[in-house]
């Protein structure tokens, strides 16, 4: 695992690597270039969530830290973080790392949104896409169970007054070990090793408190996650299934749809989402929730190795 950065779009982006192995499995048509698989994460997450995943599965493997999440850049101050961003990032960090060639997408959550997004958007860049519980978002006017129905407008007002009125910030943890505490404690079946490394990766040193002078030959060891806290703000903008569907019905690669045995997410939305992918899979993973690839990263490879198997590569893209 080699941690990397590329500069996409005028800002730096890191993310995790791994090689293909030359003794390892081939599932390359013969005389092809090998397929790159792009490992996307979820909502206030990182590319360090993938590791018991992407590290049991064959040929280069790249996972990337969004914009404003692990250690990649924050956006500049004042600016939002929308999707049409997200998407417009795999665009570039494919031109990167696969210029000619289709890459498997592979995206948890918010990253599976985005995955699906891309794949109608550039289907002939797409050999083909695994999505974990990234398909389900209520739509923002409907509202359901996660998304309420407040009107466009209120949600507009409010995102306003938020922004006069303060600017997000991190409440700091004690250490390290206070951070991965907390994931253990929001996601229990983490052991501890690798709480600790997530932890690692996924926080920065606290910034110093205004006005308090630290002591002589005292050492501050207080983090924050490294995640940008405007992330939290609420957009103004809600997510529309209208404005999904269009891509969806653009897919032209196999999909494959990994449910959580407990979902969060509306199961009607979900298969609403579903039944506009021209070729999709859709299997349950025992034993899961939401955060499905730290709570059970073997099943999930097992599944995606079996369709990866099964799906034959899609043509290489060639650069117009």
């Amino acid at each position: 695992m080699i941690e990397t950065r590329w500069k996409l779009r005028g800002m730096w982006f890191a993310g995790l690597r791994w090689e293909a192995d030359p003794e390892g499995e081939d599932l390359t048509a013969a005389g092809s270039e090998p397929t790159v698989s792009v490992f996307l994460h979820g909502y206030l997450e990182q590319a360090g969530s993938w590791e018991g995943v992407a590290q049991a599965l064959p040929g280069l493997r790249i996972a990337l830290d969004q914009r404003g999440h692990g250690r990649s850049d924050h956006n500049p101050p004042g600016a939002s973080y929308l999707f049409a961003d997200y998407v417009a990032d795999v665009d570039a960090l494919l031109d990167a790392v696969s210029p000619d060639r289709a890459v498997r997408l592979v995206g948890h959550s918010m990253g599976g949104t985005i995955a699906t997004l891309y794949a109608g958007a550039r289907p002939a860049r797409v050999a083909s896409v695994v999505c974990l519980d990234g398909l389900g978002l209520a739509d923002g006017v409907t509202g359901s169970a996660i998304v309420d129905s407040d009107p466009v407008s209120e949600r507009m007002v409010r995102f306003l007054d938020g922004s006069r009125t303060s600017v997000p910030q991190h409440r700091p943890m004690p250490d390290l070990l206070a951070a991965a505490a907390r994931l253990q404690a929001t996601h229990p079946r983490i052991g501890p090793d690798w709480a600790r490394r997530l932890a690692e990766r996924g926080t920065s040193p606290a910034p110093p408190a205004s006005g308090s002078p630290s002591s002589p030959g005292s050492r501050d060891e207080s983090v924050v996650w490294s995640f940008d806290p405007v992330h939290r703000v609420r957009s103004p903008i809600p997510y529309r299934h209208a404005h999904h569907i269009p891509l969806l019905r653009r897919v032209h690669c196999p999909v494959l749809s990994l449910h959580p045995q407990w979902p969060v997410f509306d199961t009607a939305d979900v298969a609403l989402l579903e039944r506009e992918i021209p070729d999709v899979r859709v299997e349950t993973i025992p034993n899961t929730s939401h955060m499905m690839p730290l709570e059970e990263p073997a099943s999930i490879t097992a599944r995606i190795l079996a369709f990866w198997r099964a799906t034959a590569p899609a043509p290489g893209f060639r650069s117009p």
